[in-house]
């Protein structure tokens, strides 16, 4: 963490109004020309922890952008080019005559990727498999994550919006989707 706030600081100070003045001042221009009502918190500590700017540090907040960038980037580090999720299709009980009567368990992995597209193949996979029919119940285990599906501090009014999606282990196109509502011609 510490060399990311090296990156930044040093990004900020590289400006050359930042040289001239202090942190504190540059960032309260640059939050001057938010909008009003915009939440903001910052935190800005040199390498010895030294804390050189905070504004509204301790409110708990949803991550901005910047956070799941460096989230993002650390997971890449951390996990390789190469890693990939997996999604897997558990099926019980014999099919007769290419006719499938027991349970299906889709065992999620947290994958922020899969879409519909995905599960699509996983079915054509049973269809290659000779599997016709299917008649049982779908098993959904999400269980990879624990079972708190919204972070400490997120605004209940901000839930319905794509960026609060909650945290699961099944996630299916971004978590978002188009509802489209049209009016019928009957009452």
């Amino acid at each position: 963490m510490k060399q990311w706030m090296i990156l930044i600081l040093t990004i900020m100070m590289a400006l050359p109004s930042a040289i001239a003045n202090p942190l504190s001042t540059e960032i309260k221009h640059y939050l001057s020309d938010l909008d009003d009502g915009v939440a903001v918190g910052i935190y800005v500590a040199d390498v010895n922890g030294k804390v050189l700017y905070q504004k509204h540090a301790d409110r708990q907040m949803i991550p901005a952008s910047l956070l799941k960038w460096v989230t993002g980037t650390l997971a890449y580090h951390y996990m390789g080019p190469d890693y990939r999720f997996k999604t897997r299709l558990s099926l019980w009980r014999k099919s007769h005559q290419h006719n499938w009567s027991g349970p299906m368990l889709w065992t999620y992995s947290g994958d922020p990727t899969l879409t519909t597209a995905d599960i699509k193949h996983l079915y054509d996979a049973l269809l290659q498999k000779g599997v016709r029919s299917f008649a049982g119940d779908q098993w959904l285990d999400d269980r990879v994550f624990d079972r708190v599906h919204f972070g400490p501090g997120w605004m209940w009014d901000e839930l319905n919006d794509a960026y609060a999606a909650p945290i699961s282990g099944a996630n299916l196109d971004h978590n978002a989707f188009i509802l489209q509502i049209k009016p019928s011609h009957r009452l």
